[in-house]
């Protein structure tokens, strides 16, 4: 076999981290004969043959070395060497026959060693065919200094250290010629250091760093042929040359490039694109937009912002997968803002944006792809009023916002799906920030979203669902838009007035008509330690429209420092505003309340904070009154209130349903006379049970109006209550004791023992119980007991109480209790009357 290939060497292999077969061209006669070398730092190292396996081509010309591992990026060029045996085994007998291939064999060796040689004496220094080699000087004289040459260009001991022993002045005047080509000097310690980008381009390749005097970076080579790698000119990949300096003789970086080697390899520092400390707001938006194309087109996975203060505006339209890291940077100048397209997926991760403009932006983020924001801090300049943090738009889907801090802001507006907010604080502007979460669904469907355990304080709502929902001016009655599924679970409201407000289409500016809010939910802990700010625990707003169905709101006073009276006025409020005649609904929605007065209804002398509270609930229908509603129901727990502790508004009837409450009274502290009870209901309504309804006496009935309502009111107020109190020390007239809600069958009319009626003489006095216009009960007294008149089927209890024998009593049927004196002067105090009944159908 002949020998073709000259070259004992291959070319250069760059590691690429996945490879691990090489091959190579040169013959050679055993795999045994094969070195493989790698240039680590720059010196070219003997790599063990543990780590690879040689397979020989047919005819030993060529073959493949098999790494058993691919060897890393950056680890160094690898190239594979023919290291020959320089011994001969071949024996030719001079009396057997002669054997070509044997000779060929020997022929090849040879052949193959003198390459090899000749490859060696190639690369070794060499002086002119007219010269001798001069002596190298001895290892004892030469140790620890340079080689220098003398008069007569013999190796001689050179310095020990500094310049070169007279040849200083040769080479400074070599270095400024070449400063003024390239701006190269030599480094002593192997590496290149340049002056600019433009500077490094001109150098040719180099295996030694190059460090830029501008900024101190370093840099290094690497034959990679990037054009093919990013599928575009580097001119194209990273035209601010943040990563990459092509070499001026090709700009496409297809025959390798100058690479940045500081930093972690998989962060991209943004400030390599112009990002400054000491930049315009608008450079530096520009220069942070660069360094997020630029990251993407490379394959970089992260662009990092070191921990500084930037001036900055407006950061829009960030598009396409990437990461930001911004632990520590702030931010700041007017109208600072974050916003992400459509159809993007950014991770911003730390970082502080603050608007000092106030209310001139009107945002701070707006997201339309999908995003994680991941403990950044929001903040506008304190001013009067403020404007909304920022929206999730209805593009969006499956945002996630946790361990965020906003401060002197409104709140969130959030539509799209599956986006959350969680672990996050809102502080605004008391007496001035608008609603802080706020589900919209303005001509869009927003579903799946939720807001958990997060702080806000100084809000007017602290969750609000239906803020611009349904249709901008046009009647929809397919009800197309609106918000479906989502949930507030766990927000602790501070300072705030409104805790859960149901509000489809309230917008006092446009007209959002035909929206809806279903099957949602929200969990509110309100607290307000000045007792100042807190209006209405849940509120409903059925506007334009607009339907409200089975949605469930629980909302209760918590905390240790918590004041119980810490409300001016807490119900639940249907309002219905409307466009024309089309008015809104509320459907099988239920609320569930919790919160004690702590002055028990009564006005307090100014000592203690907080005041307390109106009413428990109050439901009224506003003008023209075409809202409609069903199937709601109430379930509080709480003691006394002002006036009414539950208020239903004509023209309500059947809205919803008393389900059970402790302590449903008014401590009648308020001037509306017969209006004052612990139930008014002015529409029907109905009563389950575990309702205790009380009142104090006189004209302020703990149930009023026979309107109410319910088969079951028998159990929901107990069979045996007080419902009354006869006025003291008075003379004549008739008094309503109890207004019969229901058709009752009474089967006792208590009146109190006869120790408890005062008398002045020893006049008979005469006691009569009335329904309707018919006595059922008249009852003479003595002052020397109790007599009875003989008509009248009564009997004195083991109690000593007059019990009236089981009659029957119509819905709306008023109990009235009366006496007459047959001597002047007569006085009968504190008389009360204990009714116990079952409906009349149960008998």
């Amino acid at each position: 076999m002949s020998v073709t290939v000259t070259s004992p060497i291959s070319a250069g292999y760059v590691p690429n981290g996945v490879t691990i077969a090489f091959g190579f061209d040169f013959k050679i006669s055993s795999a045994n004969e094969v070195a493989v070398y790698q240039v680590l730092n720059g010196v070219a190292t003997l790599l063990g043959k543990s780590g690879y396996t040689v397979t020989l081509a047919f005819g030993g010309e060529g073959g493949t070395v098999t790494m058993h591992s691919a060897p890393a990026v950056g680890t160094g060029t690898i190239y594979i060497v023919s290291d020959p045996l320089f011994t001969q085994t071949a024996n030719l007998s001079s009396e057997g026959p002669f054997d070509a291939k044997t000779l060929v064999d020997v022929f090849d060796r040879a052949a193959i060693r003198d390459l090899v040689l000749k490859s060696r004496v190639d690369r070794a220094p060499k002086v002119p065919v007219n010269e001798t080699a001069p002596a190298y000087p001895s290892s004892a004289s030469r140790a620890n200094r340079y080689l220098a040459h003398d008069a007569n260009g013999n190796l001689v001991p050179g310095a020990t250290s500094g310049t070169i022993d007279g040849y200083a002045g040769q080479i400074a005047a070599l270095g400024a010629q070449l400063a003024a080509l390239v701006a190269p000097s030599l480094n002593v310690t192997g590496g290149i250091t340049v002056a600019s980008k433009a500077a490094l381009a001109l150098l040719a390749s180099a295996s030694a760093a190059a460090t830029l005097t501008s900024d101190g970076s370093q840099w290094v080579w690497s034959a990679i042929d990037y054009a093919t790698r990013y599928g575009m000119s580097l001119a194209s990949a990273d035209p601010l040359q943040a990563m990459h300096v092509a070499p001026s003789g090709d700009l496409t970086g297809a025959s390798g490039a100058w690479i940045r080697a500081t930093g972690p390899s998989v962060w991209f520092n943004a400030e390599w694109c112009g990002l400054s400390v000491t930049g315009s707001a608008a450079a530096n938006e520009t220069a942070f937009k660069n360094a997020w194309q630029t990251a993407q087109r490379i394959g970089m996975r992260t662009v990092f912002v070191p921990p500084r203060d930037y001036p900055m505006t407006t950061m829009t339209a960030i598009t396409g997968t990437v990461i930001v890291s911004a632990w520590g940077a702030r931010f700041y100048g007017s109208q600072v803002r974050l916003q992400t397209a459509a159809g993007s997926n950014v991770k911003w991760l730390g970082g502080w944006f603050d608007d000092t403009s106030g209310d001139v932006a009107t945002w701070l983020f707006d997201h339309s792809g999908t995003c994680l924001m991941d403990s950044i801090r929001f903040t506008k300049a304190l001013a009067a009023s403020s404007t909304y943090l920022g929206f999730f738009r209805a593009t969006s889907s499956e945002c996630l916002m946790d361990r965020c801090t906003s401060l002197y802001a409104s709140g969130i507006f959030i539509e799209g799906t599956r986006n959350r907010i969680q672990n996050v604080v809102m502080l605004g502007i008391p007496n001035a920030s608008d609603d802080c979460f706020v589900f919209k669904g303005a001509n869009t469907v927003t579903e799946g979203c939720s807001v958990e355990d997060c702080f806000v304080a100084d809000y007017a709502t602290a969750v609000a669902f239906g803020s611009e929902a349904g249709t901008g001016g046009a009647d929809d009655p397919t009800f197309a838009f609106g918000i479906r599924g989502c949930t507030a679970k766990n927000i602790t409201a501070f300072r705030c007035l409104i805790g859960v407000y149901w509000k489809p289409g309230a917008v006092s500016t446009v007209d959002y008509r035909d929206g809806f809010v279903e099957d949602c939910s929200a969990e509110v802990n309100l607290f307000d330690p000045n007792g100042s700010a807190v209006q209405t625990p849940v509120r409903y707003s059925a506007d334009r429209g607009t339907i409200v169905r089975r949605c469930h709101s629980k909302v209760r006073f918590a905390g240790r420092f918590v004041q119980d009276s810490a409300f001016v006025t807490a119900h639940v409020y249907y309002y219905w505003p409307n466009v024309g005649t089309n008015g809104g609904t509320i459907q099988d929605c239920h609320v569930d309340y919790e919160g004690n007065d702590r002055f028990d209804g009564v006005a307090h002398d100014g000592s203690h904070a907080g005041y307390p509270a109106r009413y428990l609930m109050d439901a009224e229908l506003a003008a023209p009154g075409h809202g409609t509603g069903s199937r709601n129901s109430v379930c509080i727990k709480g003691n006394g209130c002002r006036d009414i502790g539950i208020n239903i508004a004509p023209g309500l009837d059947d809205i919803f349903t008393i389900k059970s409450g402790t302590r449903i009274r008014n401590s009648c502290q308020s001037t509306i006379g017969a209006l004052a009870g612990g139930i008014i209901a002015q529409s029907r309504v109905k009563i389950e049970d575990g309702i205790i309804v009380e009142g104090t006496g006189g004209s302020k009935k703990p149930i009023n109006y026979p309107t109410i309502t319910t088969p079951n009111l028998y159990n929901s107020l107990r069979r045996t209550g007080y419902f009354g109190t006869y006025p003291a020390a008075t003379n004549s007239g008739d008094v309503a004791v109890f207004i019969a809600p229901c058709d009752l069958y009474v089967t006792d009319i208590d009146l109190i023992a006869a120790a408890a009626i005062t008398q002045n003489d020893t006049d008979y006095t005469t006691f009569v119980a009335r329904v309707g216009g018919a006595n059922f009960l008249t009852v003479d007294t003595k002052t020397t007991g109790l007599a009875v008149a003989a008509n009248t089927p009564l009997r004195l209890n083991a109690s000593g109480l007059l019990v009236a024998d089981a009659c029957y009593m119509a819905k709306g049927a008023v109990l009235t209790l009366s006496k007459t004196d047959t001597g002047a002067g007569k006085a009968l105090n504190n008389a009360q009357v204990v009714v116990s009944y079952v409906p009349y159908g149960e008998l």
